[in-house]
């Protein structure tokens, strides 16, 4: 027991699709997580590589999304769709296709850091009674440790699961952790929050790039970058901070 959990903290802050398995092999869901209901979460997408569920992603206005930049290194825009307004990642809500991708020009795989990512959509996805479009937190701005954030995704419920669950979108509130605990699993910088290491509860691989945010404001303040805990108790997950990232976001966000 002591060689398996050392383990997994090893392996805690590796990018989620690094360590996943082959895509196809699982999809990926929050654990310990709730059921969504149509319009619960309005600026979530689904994205689909070659027809299958890939990452997670948030609308940020009606020609972009937002997500982590090892969900889109070589990965060629054309073989890529999102799906908006759905609870489901197969079925229903609104289809648009990306034409371009940028990745954080100071992004580097083996690194980690500035692990986020803007999508061109090749047709605006307009607002309704199931979508909206997100809000960045304010540049600088910096989670307070103990804050309740809320965290969604598609998928499997465990991280060794090896069949396919329902295809709905689950949430779960998870509370912020300061760098100083969360730095026992691994280096942490400013550019990271993280979140979570209650039992149970937490984002899984293939939940990569979805947002985090604050559950009262429902500003988003990060995007899903790494973990291995998958609901371990103790093992938090590592989000990209939007805090300091956010003007390069904004910078990038196509309006046509």
């Amino acid at each position: 027991m002591t060689f398996i959990y050392a383990l997994l903290l090893a392996i805690a802050f590796v990018p989620f699709n690094l360590a996943a398995p082959e895509l196809g092999k699982i999809n990926s869901r929050v654990t310990g997580g709730n059921l969504a209901e149509p319009g619960d979460f309005p600026f979530l997408v689904a994205p689909q590589l070659n027809g299958k569920q890939w990452c997670g992603a948030t609308l940020l206005n009606a020609y972009t999304v937002l997500t982590a930049g090892h969900c889109s290194i070589n990965i060629p825009p054309e073989n890529v769709t999102v799906r908006a307004g759905s609870m489901y990642w197969q079925s229903g809500g609104t289809i648009a296709n990306i034409t371009e991708i940028k990745i954080h020009p100071s992004y580097r795989p083996t690194v980690g850091q500035y692990d986020v990512a803007v999508w061109h959509l090749g047709m605006p996805i307009q607002p309704s009674d199931t979508i909206s479009y997100a809000k960045l937190v304010a540049q600088g701005y910096d989670p307070p440790v103990g804050l309740s954030a809320t965290t969604a995704g598609w998928g499997n419920t465990a991280e060794n699961q090896t069949v396919e669950g329902s295809d709905k979108l689950r949430w779960v509130n998870v509370p912020i952790v300061s760098r100083q605990d969360c730095s026992a699993y691994g280096q942490i910088t400013s550019n990271e929050i993280c979140a979570g290491g209650e039992e149970g509860k937490g984002s899984c691989p293939n939940d990569s790039g979805g947002p985090i945010w604050n559950a009262e404001t429902r500003e988003v303040m990060g995007t899903v970058h790494s973990g291995g805990g998958c609901g371990l108790r103790g093992v938090p997950i590592l989000y990209t901070n939007l805090g300091t990232m956010g003007d390069w976001v904004r910078q990038n966000i196509w309006s046509a």
